[in-house]
Parts: structure tokens; sequence; C-alpha cells
């Protein structure tokens, strides 16, 4: 068999024995957020389900079938309405946190962000 040689940088050896360690990391926080994906939905239904009975107790007239159609029209259309600005906002701030490369955590894992602004510490 014959043999070769290839030149390689320094710096792209440092480079490729560094990734190793990225992907595992990165192996470690997809099993994690695997795993908590299931609290996560159990979190946002149960957090719905108090939603919509404090908006039944709320606006009661909404479940009432003889209540003034269009009173019911004007609060949906309103809710729709603040459902449509807070997804815009909430579109803006990941807009920013991409363009300043902010990276996204949890507020459990702020207190892992040292006083430093480092946060090789924090789990993303």
């Amino acid at each position: 068999m014959d043999s070769y040689s290839v030149p390689v940088p320094p710096e792209d050896i440092a480079g490729y024995s560094a990734s190793g360690g990225l992907l595992c990391h990165l192996q470690k926080t997809l099993k994690h957020e695997s795993s908590e994906r299931q609290t996560c939905i159990t979190n946002l239904n149960t957090s719905l389900v108090k939603d919509i009975d404090e908006l039944k107790q709320k606006e009661s007239f909404l479940m009432d079938v003889n209540s003034d159609p269009q009173k019911v029209t004007d609060l949906l259309s309103s809710l729709a309405v603040r459902l449509e600005q807070i997804t815009g906002q909430a579109s803006q701030y990941k807009q920013y946190q991409r363009d300043l490369q902010v990276p996204n955590f949890r507020e459990e894992n702020a207190h892992n962000y040292s006083k430093n602004g480092s946060n090789e510490n924090v789990a993303l």
C-alpha cells in the first residue's frame, strides 16, 4: 500500500482536536433537551389549561350560548391582535439575539454565568 504525506497547519490540527469535545458537548446537550421535551410539553399544557380556566372565569359569557355574538367576536378579535403583537415582538427579540450573537440560556442556568461575563460554564 502506498503512503502519502499531507502537510497540515498546526491551527487545523488544534481545531480538529478541539472539535471532539464540542461534539461530545453537543450530544450531551441534545440528550438533555430531548429528555426535557415531555416536561416542557406538560408544562405548556398545564399553563394553557390554567389560562383557559382563568379566561372562562373572567369572561364567562364566552361559554354562554345565549351571549351576544358581537361581544364574543370583539373579545376574540382583540385577543388575536394581542397574540399577533406578542408573536412579532418575540420574533424581533429572537432576531436581536441572532444579530448580537447572544447565547440562549435558561434562567436556571443563569447562576452559572460568571460575574466577569464569561459564558464558559453556561449550558446552552
